[in-house]
């Protein structure tokens, strides 16, 4: 658990509803993401076509990138105040529909598809928008109420949160804060100092980092959040400032199992980073 974290690159490019296109609205007339091809577009400036690297200590910004790259995740994200908070998908809305592209507000899962075919359909089927949420930890932290982030789970709190743990204050508005019944005060004689935490999908919890920050800020809460060998660190940056209603993120990983020569020491794998989010290499933040 105490292993240098594996080493990856990453982008985080900024995203909104085209302006000019008719949104999505719930039945209480609340704002819901585009589902429709090109009704979700790139914003230029700040962190867009900026790679950053990780390089398992410390993370730097990066001209281009490298030969010898694998995909690993991508994640789209909005915020929204009025109805979820953060609205996820598990790839990227700036390149495909999302779910299956209608701008209706019914509901998306695989089990609503009509066909002859099903298993080709179930095969076809793409992720609608979904608010993110927890599962609990496996392994090791199955049992100290470590929280695992993902697109996909009913749960939408912590499932234990430390009155002293700046980064649940910062990463997660108050709806996403685990119940007072397990809210741990500053100054109670807790037996159980290593339960709570976060782990999960890797490219989440670089959005949440994003969002922490206003966009012309969001270089600089990466480089220094995303630093250290297990448990990162949170920035000092004011609580809420990047909460921006229907600001919206692209995040893209990538491992580097062709990292040869002088940079051989940067190899890994996407199993690699999937130990890592799994907490294999320690709690992503605690």
């Amino acid at each position: 658990m105490t292993a240098r974290a594996p080493p990856f690159f990453f982008q985080i490019n900024k995203m909104r509803q085209d302006p000019r296109k008719a949104s999505r609205r719930t039945i209480g007339n609340f704002w819901v993401p585009p589902r429709a091809h090109g009704y979700n577009q790139l914003v230029g400036g700040d962190t867009t076509g900026q790679y950053f690297f990780f390089d398992g200590m410390a993370t730097r910004p990066m001209r281009g990138l490298p030969p010898g790259l694998a995909h690993f995740r991508t994640c789209s994200m909005y915020y929204d105040d009025s109805t979820t908070g953060f609205w996820v998908i598990d790839y990227s809305a700036l390149q495909s529909a999302v779910g299956d592209g209608s701008q209706d507000n019914l509901p998306q899962r695989p089990d609503e598809l009509e066909s002859e075919d099903e298993d080709e359909d179930e095969d076809d089927w793409r992720m609608d928008w979904h608010q993110l949420g927890f599962v609990n930890g496996e392994g090791d932290y199955a049992n100290d109420y470590t929280s695992y982030v993902t697109c996909a789970s009913s749960a939408q709190r912590l499932f234990l949160q430390k009155e002293t743990q700046q980064w649940a204050r910062k990463l997660f508005p108050e709806r996403y804060h685990a119940l007072p019944q397990y809210t741990i005060a500053a100054n109670h004689p807790n037996q159980h100092s290593d339960w709570g935490g976060l782990i999960g999908d890797l490219s989440l919890i670089l959005a949440l980092i994003a969002f922490s920050a206003r966009e012309d800020e969001v270089a600089q809460a990466v480089q220094h959040c995303v630093h250290g060998s297990n448990r990162w660190r949170m920035h000092g940056m004011p609580r809420r400032r990047g909460w921006r209603n229907r600001r919206g993120v692209v995040v893209t990983i990538w491992s580097w199992p062709g990292a040869a020569g002088l940079d051989a020491r940067y190899r890994s794998t996407n199993d690699d980073l999937q130990e890592f989010e799994e907490g294999d290499y320690g709690k992503i933040y605690d």
